[in-house]
């Protein structure tokens, strides 16, 4: 008779896996661990890649813009790994190989979708049209734009500002200020106004940051960036955060009310965008539950308090 099997036990939470290892044993040691100057460290660590990202993004022949283009993702990979590795001590789990590929499709497809979704129920309401656009080579030439910076984005505000401030005050309070940071760091753009980053920050900054809970890693979040920032820029010529698109597939325009549409910073000032992403945040937010990485502001605290 055969044995009834047992039930698998359901796996640790990978969050404890990035909090830093650095020692803290003299005063400039506990000082680096610091949240705001190891962030401050980090911005350092990454910061060189962005040359190899402006040169991919000049005027030039496409080949040698696509292999800038990849240059400037190793290099802020390899950053970020170096950054781990030498001032948080530990290995770069966030980085992890294996079903790198799947889980970054993945939030490609996603982040497309939901920028289809948008765009779908803002033409069914009157305040967008959509027609057929021309530059198809958009198609390339979006990658090698939207690509590496969704990369540095990711890394600068999710893998080191939510990450960092998770581990000093844990998950729910991290969330708050990396999407407050976001949203004011948009505030610079074209045609910027209060509530166009309250709604990136709202938008974006919740799910971005809960797709980064839920795996504990890059990819998915990544993804999602760049498969929604393309989809405005390359593929519906949408302003991306009021950047103008250099062109596109498809050619769509704000008719109507700036205040439902987004008016010219793009569709990511609309209400309705917001009420798409927050819905996508909200079912990401159960499954990062589900999984246990939600980390509390009181163990964090505690935590911090062991540490020498």
């Amino acid at each position: 008779m055969s044995q009834p099997s047992a039930e698998r036990a359901p796996s640790p939470p990978r969050a404890p896996t990035l909090f830093s290892q650095g020692l803290r044993r003299r005063w400039w040691q506990r000082a680096v661990q610091v949240a705001p100057v190891r962030i401050f460290i980090g911005i350092l660590f990454i910061l060189p890649g962005t040359f190899l990202e402006n040169f991919a993004t000049r005027h030039g022949a496409l080949g040698i813009r696509v292999a800038a283009a990849a240059a400037s993702v190793l290099a802020y990979l390899a950053l970020m790994a170096g950054f781990a590795r030498l001032v948080e001590r530990r290995r770069p789990h966030e980085l992890a190989r294996r079903g790198a590929l799947l889980e970054w499709l993945a939030g490609c497809a996603l982040g497309v979708t939901l920028l289809a979704a948008t765009v779908g129920l803002l033409v069914a309401a009157g305040f967008y049209r959509v027609r057929v656009g021309h530059d198809i080579a958009a198609l390339a030439t979006g990658l090698v734009v939207f690509g590496p910076h969704s990369l540095l984005e990711e890394i600068l505000l999710r893998a080191l500002v939510f990450k960092v401030t998770e581990e000093a005050v844990g998950s729910r309070v991290a969330l708050v200020v990396q999407a407050a940071l976001f949203g004011a760091l948009h505030l610079g753009n074209p045609s910027a106004t209060i509530s166009a980053a309250i709604a990136i920050m709202l938008e974006a900054g919740l799910l971005l940051a809960i797709a980064y809970m839920v795996t504990r890693r890059l990819w998915l979040a990544w993804g999602i960036h760049l498969g929604w920032n393309y989809a405005q820029g390359s593929i519906f010529g949408i302003r991306v955060s009021g950047t103008p698109s250099t062109g596109s597939v498809l050619d769509a325009s704000p008719v109507g009310s700036p205040l439902m549409s987004g008016g010219e910073f793009g569709v990511e000032a609309s209400p309705l965008a917001v009420l798409v992403c927050l819905s996508a945040a909200a079912l990401l937010w159960r499954a990062a539950v589900r999984r246990g990485e939600v980390v509390g502001y009181r163990e964090q605290r505690a935590r911090l308090l062991t540490l020498k």
